[in-house]
């Protein structure tokens, strides 16, 4: 993490350092911020920042680790922290942060191509690929993403959070430990073009250096082969099909569960 053409404006008065002003280039946007730091008995922080137009993904990538959401960014906030040890100053970080991303994708998410895939099929085979492939390569454009975010004694909460995505929409929410560096972050995921079908789960958490993360395609994909079945069915003519419906043709889960 670099900033290119510092400028600083600066005071030392009683053990107390003020930033009036420190601007620059960062991750190719147009960094302010302003603050002090107290390093009397107990060191106590305080920041107001802004960064305007960078490169999102090197934002992430810089402090997360995982490039996962490109785009032209933008933060906003304020934060402080008091300790006498890094750990006691990220653990009692307290603030909370606006992030506004234009123009961005999802990286390793691609919700089209799954889209594409779910009406080209015509039988269930290669359905669990599909999906697979859908959330392990290829990216999800999307226009707008505001996130909120709210520390609390080094505990940052995401404010639940909707945004609309090519072929699709996601819904989430997520916090961050700081102190542990450990990451929770649930949601969903509802495809456009299919209201009626299940959406997709998702479940990513663990250590921020290494996250893991469960996917929930199958309710999904069982829809999409009982809608394939129940149409393959009608084809054949068989008298009374029309007053089928997809689970007469692929059967209840319970009777899934005894085969």
């Amino acid at each position: 993490m670099e900033l290119d053409a510092p400028v600083v404006e600066a005071r030392l008065d009683q053990g107390v350092l003020t930033l009036d002003a420190v601007t620059g280039k960062l991750f190719g946007g147009d960094l302010l911020m302003s603050g002090a730091l107290d390093v009397g008995d107990v060191p106590d922080l305080s920041l107001t920042y802004a960064l305007k137009d960078s490169r999102f993904a090197d934002v992430l990538e810089a402090t997360l680790g995982h490039g996962i959401i490109d785009g032209q960014g933008s933060v906003a906030g304020a934060f402080s922290a008091k300790g006498n040890s890094q750990f006691d100053m990220v653990s009692s970080v307290s603030g909370q942060s606006r992030v506004h991303i234009q123009n961005g994708a999802l990286i390793g998410v691609d919700l089209p191509g799954l889209v594409r895939g779910l009406k080209g099929a015509s039988s269930a085979k290669g359905l669990g690929a599909l999906a697979f492939n859908a959330f392990s390569s290829g990216q999800t454009p999307f226009t707008d993403m505001t996130v909120d975010l709210q520390a609390q004694k080094g505990l940052v909460q995401m404010a639940p959070m909707r945004a609309a995505l090519a072929a699709g929409q996601m819904e989430s929410r997520a916090s961050l430990d700081l102190g542990a560096w450990a990451l929770s972050m649930t949601g969903t995921f509802r495809l456009e073009d299919y209201p009626k079908a299940p959406p997709i789960g998702f479940d990513l958490g663990g250590a921020v250096s290494n996250p893991t993360i469960a996917l929930d395609t199958d309710p999904l994909l069982r829809w999409r082969a009982a809608q394939l079945a129940t149409s393959v069915f009608k084809r054949l003519d068989i008298p009374g099909s029309d007053l089928l419906k997809a689970p007469d043709v692929v059967g209840t889960k319970q009777d899934r569960m005894c085969r």
